[in-house]
C-alpha cells in the first residue's frame, strides 16, 4: 500500500506544499448525518471511559487514605508501645512498606488522570475533526498533520511543485461523495 518511490521532483518550499494542504483539507467535509451519529458514538464512548477512569482513581484515591490512616495509627502505637529495638525495626519496617505502596498507587493514580487527560485530547481531536476536517488539520502539530493527512489520503501526486491529485482513504473516500 505504501511503497517507497524514487523522487524526481526538485525541491520547493515545505511552505508552499503546507498551503496546498490547508486547501485540500478544506474540501474535505463530512455528512451532517454522519457528524451527528459520530458526535452520539464519542459521546457514548467517552462516558463510558469517564465511568472507568473516575471508578479507578476513585479505588486508588480510597487507598491511599487507607495507607495515610495506617500511618497514623502505627506512629501512635509506636509512641505507646515502643520499648525495644525489635519494636523500632518492627516500626521502621511497617512504615517504609507502607511509603512504598503510597509511591506506587500515587504513581498509578498519575498514571489513571494522565490516559484520563489523553482520553479527552482524542475526543476533541475527533470532535474538531467531525465538526471542520481543515481546522483540525490547521491546528494541529506538524506531527499530526502527517498522520492526519496519512489516515485521510491514500495517494497524493505532487508535479513540480503542485499537489495534481489526491485519493482518499475508504471508508473516508465514501463518507464525503
Amino acid at each position: 500500500k505504501s511503497e517507497r518511490v524514487i523522487c524526481g521532483e526538485r525541491y520547493f518550499q515545505e511552505e508552499h506544499i503546507s498551503n496546498q494542504f490547508n486547501d485540500l483539507f478544506k474540501t474535505i467535509q463530512l455528512p451532517n448525518s454522519i457528524t451527528e451519529r459520530l458526535r452520539a458514538r464519542i459521546k457514548a464512548i467517552f462516558g463510558n471511559e469517564q465511568k472507568f477512569y473516575e471508578k479507578s482513581r476513585k479505588s486508588i484515591l480510597i487507598q491511599l487514605d487507607t495507607i495515610k490512616r495506617q500511618k497514623k495509627a502505627l506512629v501512635l502505637r509506636f509512641i505507646d508501645k515502643a520499648k525495644s529495638e525489635q519494636d523500632e525495626e518492627l516500626f521502621g519496617s511497617v512504615k517504609t512498606d507502607l511509603e512504598n505502596k503510597e509511591v506506587l498507587l500515587n504513581q498509578q493514580l498519575g498514571r489513571v488522570e494522565g490516559d484520563m487527560a489523553r482520553a479527552i485530547k482524542v475526543i476533541e481531536i475527533a470532535l474538531t475533526l467531525a465538526n471542520n476536517c481543515y481546522r483540525a488539520y490547521s491546528k494541529a502539530t506538524p506531527e499530526l498533520q502527517g498522520l492526519l493527512a496519512k489516515a485521510f489520503f491514500e495517494r497524493i501526486a505532487i508535479r513540480n511543485g503542485q499537489i495534481v491529485s489526491a485519493k482518499l482513504n475508504a471508508p473516508i473516500d465514501f463518507l464525503c461523495k
